[in-house]
């Protein structure tokens, strides 16, 4: 996945390498089937407008613009995530009504 973004008021890309998703962890029922919740996991290249690999614009990248560029990826993953189940479910649906005037 590639993402439009502005690292210190550059407009450049990103690439996402590497996404897992938030767990939310699970902290009822017997103790030793309960785990925190953890983090996203976000890892991702930095690039120029026409693709080319930015390490220039990586080492400009302060806290704040790649906190601000790991949210943005984990929203447009989020995102989606929820167009495909709804999808999902709008072809179930489909399906069912199909199945019914077979």
């Amino acid at each position: 996945m590639i993402l439009n973004t502005h690292i210190q008021g550059i407009p450049c890309q990103v690439s996402v390498t590497h996404y897992t998703p938030a767990d939310p962890g699970r902290i009822t029922g017997p103790v030793d089937r309960c785990y925190p919740p953890e983090p996203a996991e976000v890892e991702f290249d930095v690039l120029d407008r026409r693709g080319r690999p930015a390490p220039w614009l990586e080492r400009k990248m302060g806290d704040a613009d790649a906190r601000a560029v790991e949210q943005e990826i984990i929203a447009a993953h989020e995102s989606a995530a929820a167009e495909a189940k709804a999808e999902a479910r709008i072809e179930a649906l489909e399906f069912k009504e199909w199945g019914a005037y077979a």
